[in-house]
């Protein structure tokens, strides 16, 4: 065989191969959810005819309903099984704008394929990297789930800062970030109980009890320099039900500096030093 043939044919082979690779993009971009502009984890089909991400989609129908006929989100699962539209609500495609309706299939082939075309390599680069992502998200959530519910302080923080940030592909909700931080906070968790008490005195999630959040704050400033922080920054800037006394301020203020467990970010450090050393004689 002649090198000329040979090179023709690696070339001929180099070509089929772009022309495949353009191919399985193509099919790729198929099934990108118009919203969230990647490659969906939990697929589902919408009355328009398109596929979209499952929380992607759900989300956009809740920005369609006016809050006082959204379905209160008390916890995971009974919201799940009350989540209703109301029928005065009607539902319009987010990619044309014609109205539909609220049901959603599940994508069962599409989810299928995608798992097998990203593991098998025919799709790469940064579609295929951001799917392993959700993917290793989902699964890390759904872990947790499960260690949490068996009595696991620390999966209950990772959920809280899940619904409290809105990461690891969940979406922000306070009533959840609430529920979880209110049950790590009973296993005596000190970050979470100085989260729970403010979210009480801010009625963040739940129903506001100030009394009873500063007494969570209060019980974990023993330990938790964040809790001294916002002791401080309630004398200084006369909230938490505080009266404003700027040497209580400075007083919890160098307490938090000195505490160790649950530190205060950088910035907070910064400041309250600051703070010290105009207010101290």
């Amino acid at each position: 065989m002649s090198l000329k043939r040979t090179n023709d044919d690696e070339g001929a082979i180099q070509t089929d191969h772009k022309k495949f690779k353009a191919v399985l993009d193509g099919v790729a971009d198929e099934f990108v959810c118009p919203i969230s502009h990647e490659l969906p984890i939990d697929p589902v089909t919408a009355e328009d005819g398109r596929i979209y991400e499952r929380s992607a989609i759900e989300r956009w129908f809740d920005t369609l309903v006016p809050p006082s006929q959204r379905v209160p989100r008390f916890d995971e699962f009974t919201f799940l099984l009350t989540r209703r539209h109301p029928p005065t609500v009607k539902a319009r495609s987010p990619v044309t704008n014609e109205t539909m309706g609220f049901r959603l299939f599940p994508a069962v082939h599409c989810r299928n394929t995608l798992r097998s075309m990203v593991r098998s390599g025919a799709i790469s680069g940064d579609k295929a990297n951001a799917w392993k992502k959700k993917l290793a998200d989902e699964n890390r959530v759904a872990s947790s789930r499960i260690l949490a519910d068996k009595g696991d302080v620390g999966a209950m923080w990772f959920l809280y800062r899940c619904y409290n940030d809105g990461t690891h592909g969940i979406s922000k909700d306070d009533a959840l970030a609430f529920k979880w931080c209110q049950r790590a906070a009973a296993l005596d968790h000190t970050k979470a109980q100085v989260r729970c008490g403010h979210r009480y005195v801010q009625g963040k999630g739940t129903v506001q009890n100030i009394a009873r959040g500063m007494y969570m704050i209060g019980r974990a400033s023993e330990r938790s320099a964040y809790a001294c922080f916002l002791l401080g920054s309630g004398h200084q800037k006369k909230s938490l039900g505080l009266d404003q006394d700027y040497a209580e301020a400075t007083k919890w203020y160098k307490k938090a500096l000195n505490s160790s467990e649950d530190p205060c970010s950088t910035t907070t450090v910064k400041d309250m030093e600051k703070w010290i050393a105009e207010h101290s004689n």
